[in-house]
Parts: C-alpha cells; sequence; structure tokens
C-alpha cells in the first residue's frame, strides 16, 4: 500500500478503507513529510531552568538539528541538560560520534572497535579526520549533562550512552537493548 501511496508531492491520490463494514474513500494531496530527528523543550526549575532534548534517531540530519537546539538552549543561559535516548532504536554510528565529538577533550577515547584480530582505537583526532570535521572538539564539554536510557535504547544510541559514561557524565535509567551491532562506518 506505502508504494501506491508515494509519488509525485502535490498529486492527489485516493485512499479507501474499510470502517465498520463499509468502504470509505479520501482524496489526499501527496506531500513531503519531514521527520525530526531531535525536539528540544526547557523545564523550569526552582534551582534553574533545565534543557530536555529527546533524540528519536540517529539520522543523517541529526547532528546538525541536535547542535541548532543545544546551542538555542546555551544561548539562552541553560547549562544544564537532559539527553533523552530513551526508546532510540539508533541509527547512524558516524551522526552518534559526530555528537560525541562535541562533549569530547582532545585526547578523549570514543571506543575501541575489535574486528577478528584487528583494533581500531576511536579517539578524538581520528573522529575529526574520519568525519572531515573542521570546527574543534569539546563545544558542549561545560554542560551538565544526563543521559537517559533504557532497553529501548539499542544500536547508536548505546555507544553514544556508554561513551558518555566513560566520560563521567550520568548515564541514567533501566539496561539497553545490548544490540550495538554497527554496520561499516567509512567507506
Amino acid at each position: 500500500a506505502g508504494t501506491r501511496l508515494r509519488g509525485k508531492p502535490g498529486t492527489p491520490v485516493e485512499i479507501t478503507v474499510k470502517r465498520g463494514g463499509r468502504e470509505i474513500s479520501f482524496r489526499v494531496v501527496r506531500e513531503v513529510i519531514t521527520i525530526h530527528a531531535v525536539s528540544t523543550k526547557i523545564i523550569n526549575n526552582p534551582s534553574g531552568a533545565i534543557g530536555y532534548i529527546k533524540v528519536k534517531t540517529f539520522s543523517e540530519t541529526m547532528p546538525e538539528e541536535f547542535r541548532k537546539e543545544i546551542t538555542g538552549l546555551r544561548n539562552k543561559g541553560i547549562a544544564k541538560v537532559i539527553l533523552n535516548f530513551r526508546n532510540n532504536p539508533g541509527g547512524l554510528l558516524n551522526s552518534a560520534l559526530d555528537i560525541l565529538y562535541d562533549f569530547a577533550r582532545s585526547d578523549d577515547i570514543f571506543m575501541v572497535m575489535r574486528e577478528r584480530a584487528k583494533s581500531t582505537i576511536f579517539d578524538t583526532a581520528f573522529v575529526k579526520q574520519k568525519l572531515t570535521l573542521s570546527r574543534e572538539s569539546g563545544m558542549f564539554r561545560d554542560m551538565r549533562v544526563v543521559v537517559l536510557v533504557n532497553k529501548g535504547s539499542a544500536s547508536a544510541s548505546e555507544p553514544f550512552a556508554g561513551t558518555m559514561q566513560d566520560w563521567e557524565f550520568p548515564v541514567v535509567g533501566s539496561r539497553s537493548c545490548g544490540k550495538v551491532v554497527c554496520k561499516p562506518l567509512f567507506p
């Protein structure tokens, strides 16, 4: 059914559904649907405002969306942030590394990837080179951050949370999915 609904934006399509034993037809116009990977809100608290960022998935656009939102919070004077990765199915590990870079010190190790007899150390310099990043690391390192995870946190959200925990940012919640299966990162 999904393939028949797809088509050029702005063109009409007729949909027929069965409801209560009878068929009802609808005419709708196709449009491009943009799904944002990140949503943000501010939690007002007597001890000061707290930023809340929900990361739904590690998509291609997620790092840019994330930086825009966390920078917006910082510009409002907010230095405490909750990063919610609960029920995040993961996505692109490169996107997770891109965001981790913004919390990394110049000599931090992100992770060690072991493949058969070979190990690759993902440190700050390696990630900067592989992702061809021009900015310096650690732009958000000074912020007070808590990471939330649960059993629905999988794939790229797990090494993100684990690395943040290794860097002494608190990670709170229940045990994550345990998947951490990654596709090849770099061409």
